[in-house]
C-alpha cells in the first residue's frame, strides 16, 4: 500500500488510537526512565490516561478535519495528567491546531507547521522550562520537520526527518540534564514524544513502533531513595480568562515548582509541585472555580517506587 500523502479526519484519529497503543506497550519503559522532575515513576501511566481520554473524545462521532483536531485538544485539555500530560496536552493542542487550518486535509507543510507550533506551545506551558526533556525532544523534531517541508519533502520525508531528529534528542537528554545522566537514562517524556511520531509513520507508512533511541535504554534505572523537591502534586481544571491565567502561573511558581499550564480557549489544566495545598487551590479559586482536583503524596509515590523495584531485584 503506498504511503499516504495527506492527514485527513480518518487518519487523525487513527494516529491517536495508534499513539495510544505504542504509549500502552511502552508504559512500563517510561514508568522505569521516570526520574525527572520527580523519581515517582509514573509518566507512562500519566501519558497513557492522557490519551485514553483524547480517544474517546475523538471516537464520539465522526467529523470532519478541523472537528476532529477540536476534539483532540479537547480531550487532551481534559484529560491531561501529571506534570508529562499537561505538557504533552499542549504537544497535541498545537499540532492539531496548525492541522485545523489546512482545510480537508493535511500535507506535509501543514504537518511541519504543526510540530513548530507544538514545540512552541508545550515550551509555553512552563514556568521555567528545561532542556534534556520532552521540550527539547519537541524542538529537535519541529526544526527537522521544517527544513524537510522547506526542501520539498513528502510527507513520509517531512515524519521520517522529524523522528530522526527526536531520537537523536532523547540519546543526547543526559547530556543536558545531570538527573538523567546520574541515573543513567533518557528522558522518558522525550520519549513520550518521539512516540508521537512513530504513531505517526505507522498510520501513514505502515510502520513498526519501536523504542526512540534504538532500544538503548536500561531495563530499570537505580530505584530512587529520596524525594527532593516538594511533597505533593496539586493538578486541577479552571476556567479563566488569560490575563487571570498569567497571575495564576507566577503564583503557583511562588508556592513551588515543575509549574504547568495547559489550555487557551478558557479553560485551563494547573499542575504544581508544592508543600502547601491549600495555597495552590486557593490560587486557582482566585481567578475561578478549580474542579477535577488531585492531590498527589510524591514522597509516598517514591517511597512505593523503591519498595517495588526493591522486590522485584530480589524475585
Amino acid at each position: 500500500m503506498p504511503a499516504l500523502e495527506r492527514l485527513g479526519a480518518d487518519e487523525v484519529r487513527a494516529l491517536v488510537v495508534a499513539y495510544r497503543g505504542a504509549l500502552e506497550a511502552h508504559q512500563g519503559l517510561l514508568d522505569r526512565l521516570n526520574v525527572f522532575p520527580v523519581p515517582d515513576g509514573d509518566t507512562g501511566t500519566n501519558l497513557v490516561r492522557t490519551l485514553d481520554a483524547v480517544v474517546d473524545e475523538v471516537g464520539t462521532g465522526p467529523g470532519d478535519l478541523a472537528a476532529t483536531c477540536r476534539a483532540v485538544a479537547a480531550g487532551a485539555l481534559m484529560g491531561a495528567r501529571g506534570n508529562s500530560g499537561v505538557i504533552l496536552s499542549q504537544v497535541l493542542r498545537g499540532f492539531t491546531g496548525a492541522l485545523a487550518a489546512a482545510g480537508a486535509a493535511a500535507g506535509p507543510t501543514a504537518v511541519a507547521e504543526g510540530l513548530a507550533a507544538a514545540a512552541l506551545a508545550a515550551r509555553a506551558a512552563v514556568l521555567e522550562p528545561v532542556e534534556g526533556t520532552m521540550l527539547t525532544v519537541a524542538d529537535a523534531a519541529a526544526a527537522a520537520a521544517t527544513a524537510a517541508a522547506a526542501a520539498g519533502a513528502d510527507l513520509v520525508g517531512v515524519l521520517d526527518a522529524a523522528r530522526e531528529a527526536a531520537t537523536e534528542a532523547v540519546a543526547r537528554t543526559p547530556e543536558l540534564l545531570p538527573a538523567l545522566a546520574e541515573a543513567g537514562v533518557v528522558d522518558a517524556g522525550g520519549v513520550g514524544v518521539a512516540l508521537l511520531l512513530d504513531a505517526a509513520l505507522a498510520v501513514v507508512d505502515e510502520r513498526r513502533v519501536s523504542v526512540p533511541n534504538d532500544g538503548r535504554v536500561p531495563e530499570a534505572p537505580p530505584p530512587p531513595v529520596t524525594l527532593s523537591g516538594p511533597r505533593f502534586e496539586v493538578t486541577y481544571l479552571v476556567e479563566a480568562t488569560d490575563d487571570d491565567v498569567a497571575g495564576l502561573r507566577r503564583r503557583l511558581g511562588d508556592l513551588g515548582d515543575s509549574v504547568a499550564l495547559s489550555g487557551g480557549t478558557g479553560t485551563w489544566s494547573c499542575h504544581v509541585h508544592t508543600d502547601d495545598v491549600t495555597a495552590a487551590i486557593e490560587a486557582g479559586a482566585a481567578v475561578g472555580r478549580p474542579r477535577r482536583i488531585e492531590v498527589t503524596d510524591l514522597a509516598e509515590q517514591v517511597a512505593a517506587r523503591c519498595a517495588g523495584e526493591g522486590e522485584g531485584e530480589g524475585d
